[in-house]
């Protein structure tokens, strides 16, 4: 029996809790007299928007990857779905997105803070035995020949896999803004741009377990007894395999906080803004993160050997690794996005497709660091409401 031990979710960083509290203060004593100032004027001065996303993940996590689940040709045992295949993350992972703006009467400045989160799990059970060999068990006594037999039966023994993961990622990302209209009209007369400056706050996590239980092969041999003479003899099949047993878990995590400068647009393509309108929309964003990187993996191989001759012989060997890392780190963060809107006066529904990159920032290395790009893309759809 293995037993893993589940190392604790890793806490928000000081910065983030200071982040949050004093950007929810500004935003509050903006909010209050930017409602009050925009009573008697048509356009809303606040914004909420509230959605959803399907996004595929990639570079949160690496498969344990024992020696004996990468032999070549691949044991029957381990098919179709060999251990290694069944440790792979969740493709996608969904959330939720919500993100307050105000605009206050008489300016072209745009104040928002934004939340985006998401969440995976996933999981296998493998059992796969294959049938019991035949084996020929043969004894003759020259002087007596109504003595002899030859036998077929079953083995005793039979190759087998049994595989058991559990991978689960979460990840938070919080934009904090204030942005100018420039109103340029770069892509026509009632098109749209705006720039603005701010500070993100990215958080990853993920941990995953497995527990792999296998023999993936089985060899017999003919042998003599040890009292074996010219008159008798004693013709066994013999068996000659391993077994083995590995565990692994892990944890890695990131969370980073930096400036960020983003670039958003729209162009309108039909309608007319007083009624019904649709738009295309872009944006890009690009931010700098100045974070925490961990990660805490371990895993042990046990491998008996099993040869028999006139005894069985077992030799057991134990192979542990993993590594723990802690360190600091900088990673650039681009996003960008595209979609349509269909708009009214004092809403609009919007869907698109995005796409999020952390450049280096996650360790998923397993006997030593390994600093991977973690991505973030899919579809999206959100609504906006206007106050």
């Amino acid at each position: 029996m293995s037993e893993l031990m589940h190392p604790a979710r890793p806490a928000t960083g000081l910065r983030g809790g200071l982040l949050v509290t004093v950007s929810a203060i500004a935003l509050v004593a903006c909010v209050l007299p930017a409602i009050a100032s925009g009573a008697d004027d048509d356009r809303p001065t606040v914004w909420i928007d509230l959605g959803g996303q399907l996004e595929r993940v990639d570079g949160t996590g690496r498969p344990f990857a024992p020696d004996f689940a990468t032999t070549n040709p691949t044991p029957e045992v381990f098919k179709p779905i060999s251990p290694i295949d069944a440790q792979h993350s969740p493709r996608y992972s969904y959330g939720g997105e919500g993100k307050l703006s105000i605009m206050p009467e008489g300016t072209d400045w745009v104040l928002s803070a934004g939340i985006r989160y998401g969440r995976s799990n996933g999981g296998k059970f493998i059992q796969k035995q294959l049938p019991y060999a035949q084996v020929k068990n043969i004894a003759r006594l020259a002087n007596y020949p109504s003595l002899n037999y030859s036998r077929t039966q079953p083995a005793a023994f039979a190759q087998f896999n049994e595989t058991r993961t559990k991978q689960s990622e979460s990840h938070t990302i919080l934009d904090f803004k204030a942005g100018k209209d420039l109103g340029i009209g770069l892509f026509g007369s009632h098109a749209t741009s705006q720039v603005a400056v701010g500070v993100r706050f990215a958080q990853f996590s993920s941990r995953a377990t497995s527990f792999i239980r296998a023999r993936p092969d089985l060899d017999f041999y003919n042998g003599f007894a040890a009292f074996s003479t010219p008159d008798f003899y004693f013709y066994k099949a013999y068996a000659h395999f391993h077994a083995y047993t590995q565990a692994g878990a892990s944890t890695r995590s990131f969370h980073g906080l930096g400036p960020s400068l983003s670039w958003e647009g729209s162009a309108p393509l039909a309608g007319n803004e007083d009624s019904v309108q649709l738009a295309l929309d872009w944006g890009a964003d690009f931010a700098l993160l100045f974070g925490r990187q961990k990660a805490n993996v371990t895993h042990q191989t046990t491998t008996n050997t099993f040869h028999q001759k006139y005894y069985p012989r077992y030799q057991v060997s134990v192979d542990h690794g993993g590594h723990s890392n802690r360190r600091s780190i900088v990673v650039p963060n681009l996003e960008a996005f595209a979609g349509l809107s269909v708009r009214f006066p004092n809403s609009r529904v919007s869907f698109g497709y995005r796409g999020d990159y952390f450049f280096g920032a996650m360790d998923t290395g397993i006997d030593a660091p390994h600093s991977q790009n973690v991505s973030f893309h899919g579809p999206f759809a959100k609504i906006s409401i206007g106050f």
